[in-house]
């Protein structure tokens, strides 16, 4: 390969899904004082099915 030659790379992902707005740290530290990851009234199905695989909960992620 001479340097007039290009790599090409494909880069693939997994399907995800992105809110409408950023999440700001005082909106995340309101959702963890409010028991966010205890309170399944704020998950749809697919996000209680993700919390049970994982078992994460607010105290893993302080």
């Amino acid at each position: 390969m001479d340097a007039t030659e290009k790599i090409s790379t494909k880069n693939l992902t997994s399907s995800f899904e992105i809110g409408k707005y950023p999440v700001t740290n005082q909106w995340y530290d309101e959702f963890i004082r409010a028991g966010g990851y205890e309170n399944k009234e704020y998950w749809n199905n697919k996000g209680k099915k993700w919390l049970e695989e994982t078992k994460i909960n607010a105290i893993m992620l302080k």
